[in-house]
């Protein structure tokens, strides 16, 4: 009797169309199986599920080591499937808090500083929690790479971070595997560290996606982030959404109208927000679960070549020492980018305030204070 593997399926919620591994982080397992046989059906089938790092791959560095097994009953005594749903949070223990230190980034196309700020990170031991790149110009609105295992940018930033989900089907009895005996699809794994590199809105302080002939339109707002980063209780300690500092390299998302009455002359600030409060809202001592945000109040640099510079320099101050720090990022990021003049108009906020540069043609300017130096904590409202 010859009992053949032909089918191995990972399902959506529904439970009964194919999972869109790409755009969708499973909340729960559902899996369906397919054989066929010249005799009779085996009650069930026995499979394998793991979790690995997504791209790289290395071992230990996933959330757990575990391999869970599970067994697929048959649909009916009259049908060749078999199907088997799980509860992933609580197959694998997964979206829980963990002290291996995590970074997840997203570019726009074309973008180059990601790559330079994580890969210093994930030498020195730091999880990958996926990559992303945005829509290029009048492309699909979805992205992703199945054989990079690279997410839908727009679901890797919802979910701050990913890790795939193998399920195989091992030997067993008088069954034939072949090659379709194994599958994954993405589950929710928030990173520490989340960076994001491409255009920022000066008008409402939106991640952009580019357009035809030179024009942008809003990608992803910070109270649309928030729905997804919103912590689940008033407890971090026990929030699944474990993420720590978020970067943005892009323009204004961070400015603050400081004292308007000290402002600088200036049509670049007259018109512009301030989006530092919106994007405050997903701080830890808010809504959200972050102890910083490390961005820039004006235009922000291009990642050739200063984008390049700082994102590189951050990787490596993360790498080489201030690691899980997280209250010392947003002074860490201005001393990095007060050494280049394109670069002076970088802020932050945090749980104690507001940061930015004592930039002589910029606004909240102290003569009395060293160029360049520090400014803040300032209390934000």
């Amino acid at each position: 009797m010859i009992v053949l593997l032909k089918k191995l399926t990972l399902l959506g919620s529904n439970g009964r169309t194919p999972l869109n591994r790409l755009t969708t982080a499973m909340r729960k397992l559902s899996v369906e199986i397919e054989l066929e046989s010249d005799g009779e059906y085996p009650d069930g089938v026995d499979i394998e599920v793991r979790v690995q790092e997504p791209g790289l791959k290395r071992l230990t560095m996933s959330a757990t080591d575990e391999v869970k097994k599970l067994r697929a009953k048959r649909v009916s005594s009259l049908s060749n499937k078999y199907r088997v749903e799980a509860d992933l949070s609580k197959v694998l223990g997964l979206l829980k808090l963990d002290s291996k230190p995590e970074v997840a980034t997203v570019r726009r196309v074309g973008g180059t500083s990601d790559a330079l700020f994580r890969n210093p990170m994930t030498k020195k031991g730091w999880a990958l929690r996926g990559v992303g790149v945005q829509p290029a110009i009048g492309a699909p609105d979805s992205t992703g790479n199945e054989n990079r295992e690279e997410p839908d940018a727009r679901m890797l930033m919802q979910t701050g971070g990913v890790e795939v989900v193998r399920v195989s089907v091992p030997p067993q009895g008088q069954l034939t595997l072949g090659k379709n005996a194994s599958t994954w699809g993405f589950i929710r794994s928030p990173a520490d560290v989340f960076f994001y590199t491409g255009h920022g809105a000066w008008w409402d302080g939106s991640l952009l996606r580019e357009e035809p002939n030179h024009g942008y339109s809003d990608w992803m707002l910070p109270d649309e982030l928030l729905q997804f980063w919103k912590r689940d209780t008033t407890d971090v300690g026990r929030s699944p959404m474990d993420l720590d500092v978020l970067f943005i390299n892009g323009c204004s998302v961070i400015y603050w109208d400081l004292v308007s009455t000290k402002a600088v002359a200036s049509s670049d600030y007259a018109t512009r927000g301030s989006h530092a409060l919106d994007w405050a809202k997903l701080l830890l001592n808010h809504e959200g679960p972050l102890y910083a945000i490390c961005s820039y109040r004006a235009t922000a640099p291009l990642d050739k070549p200063w984008g390049n510079q700082i994102g590189a320099e951050m990787g490596q101050a993360i790498a080489n020492g201030l690691g899980t720090n997280w209250k010392d990022y947003p002074r860490k990021w201005l001393e990095i980018n007060a050494k280049y003049g394109p670069t002076q108009i970088a802020s932050a906020v945090d749980t104690k305030g507001y940061w930015y540069l004592n930039h002589p043609k910029h606004e909240g300017y102290d003569p009395k204070k060293p160029k360049m130096s520090i400014m803040g904590p300032i209390p934000l409202p």
